[in-house]
């Protein structure tokens, strides 16, 4: 079930080991992003259903990733060598893929173990008060219409709030 939803920024700039003295041009993000995880504290959420915009894209598909292990970290923006480590929601992966190509969808299961810096840099703040480390769902968008887009949000809500 859906406790908690939000839309959050992803610069990697509001990463505090990468932004450096940049890091003041974002502090209101930033700010925003520990409230946001302040908040999904009180809610304890076992699974994280994340869309990515810089994930692995089809054009005429929307991704499920089903890669049991995900995985990455902020070294191409100068942020070090600390890993993220986030198991998949496999179990809620599939059944969602399931879902959404008996609702008509064009959806793809894909295997990708890396986690890209759209889904990180929300997961970093969101992961960073919780006392467990929470499951994730990487999903991507496609390029299709909004329409098409709208409808796959209504399907993945009414799938989530079951």
């Amino acid at each position: 079930m859906i406790n908690f939803a939000a839309i959050c920024p992803h610069p990697p700039l509001i990463i505090p080991q990468i932004g450096g003295p940049q890091a003041s041009l974002l502090k209101k993000t930033a700010s925003a992003m520990e409230s946001l995880a302040d908040s999904l504290k009180k809610h304890k959420p076992e699974t994280i259903v994340v869309i990515s915009p810089h994930g692995p894209m089809r054009y005429d598909k929307f991704t499920i990733n089903l890669e049991e292990k995900l995985s990455g970290n902020f070294s191409d923006y100068g942020g070090g060598s600390r890993n993220y480590v986030f198991n998949n929601d496999t179990f809620v992966a599939r059944q969602l893929f399931s879902f959404l190509k008996e609702k008509g969808l064009p959806v793809e299961v894909i295997r990708e173990s890396t986690l890209d810096y759209g889904s990180l840099v929300p997961l970093h703040y969101l992961s960073s008060k919780l006392e467990t480390t929470p499951r994730v769902i990487p999903l991507t968008y496609t390029s299709l219409d909004w329409l098409t887009h709208s409808f796959f949000g209504r399907v993945l809500g009414s799938m989530l709030n079951r």
